[in-house]
């Protein structure tokens, strides 16, 4: 295990806090502070030091807001929270599927976090807006006076997974990337920070999600098909289609749940 985790302040009140162990994909949480609160979104996976990372950065009232139910990101750290009395939000929808996973928390501690959902931190705002796709609880929190959108898992992190047990079918995920676009498309300098933050080689932005949009829909109405391949996935072989498109680096999907 690496000695201390990535922190980085990489916009006014934003620390991006990265988890990067040996042999397991970067994970990235975010801490955003304002005058009066602080917002943590995810927990990381393997460590259990979060709370105290941020701890040495804010002494400020904290809530803990997990973007979707898979253990890279409601991972060991969730616990470190709930004990130290921090409220820590999911949306329900996602229960089953985190109750399944290795070391999950005690879901019966857990807010459930509601659509239009606001974070004040004092001098800044968060709205919660499902989007339900990757996960059927899946939730981005978007501060609309600094144009700034933390995604989590939901559009991917310049690579993005479609293709395994639990993602919806691509119409369904279509329809939330619809909505999604409603509440952001006013927003020309919208930055993008997700939770693989490093998957992609530059800053995501409002093009970017046009083209998780415009992929999804081809997809969805098969005039797009993307090229076989297959993975070593929980132990065993998992085949699934991938493609490029844009700033898109690779959009792995189920060709069998396409809606």
């Amino acid at each position: 295990m690496s000695e201390k985790l990535y922190t980085a302040e990489i916009a006014p009140g934003v620390w991006q806090i990265g988890e990067n162990e040996p042999g397991e994909t970067p994970v990235d949480a975010y801490l955003i502070l304002g005058s009066e609160q602080g917002l943590v979104v995810d927990a990381l996976f393997f460590r259990e030091d979060l709370y105290e990372t941020v701890r040495k950065l804010t002494p400020l009232p904290l809530d803990l807001v997990l973007t979707h139910g898979h253990p890279d990101h409601a991972g060991r750290s969730v616990e470190g929270f709930l004990k130290a009395g921090c409220p820590v939000w999911m949306d329900p929808a996602d229960h089953e599927l985190l109750a399944h996973m290795p070391g999950a928390p005690d879901l019966s501690r857990l807010s459930p976090l509601k659509a239009g959902q606001l974070f004040e931190l004092g001098g800044r705002r968060l709205t919660v807006i499902p989007c339900p796709g990757h996960t059927p609880g899946s939730v981005v929190l978007l501060d609309r006076a600094w144009q700034q959108l933390f995604s989590g898992d939901s559009v991917g992190s310049g690579q993005f997974w479609m293709q395994i047990d639990g993602c919806l079918p691509l119409k369904e995920f279509s329809r939330s990337l619809d909505r999604l676009w409603d509440e952001v498309e006013d927003l020309p300098l919208l930055k993008i920070y997700p939770g693989h933050r490093f998957q992609s080689p530059v800053q995501l932005n409002l093009q970017y999600l046009e083209d998780v949009r415009t992929i999804t829909r081809h997809l969805a109405d098969g005039s797009w098909e993307g090229e076989e391949t297959v993975m070593e996935f929980g132990g065993s072989l998992l085949p699934y289609r991938h493609l490029a498109y844009g700033m898109m680096l690779d959009y792995c999907y189920d060709p069998k749940r396409l809606g």
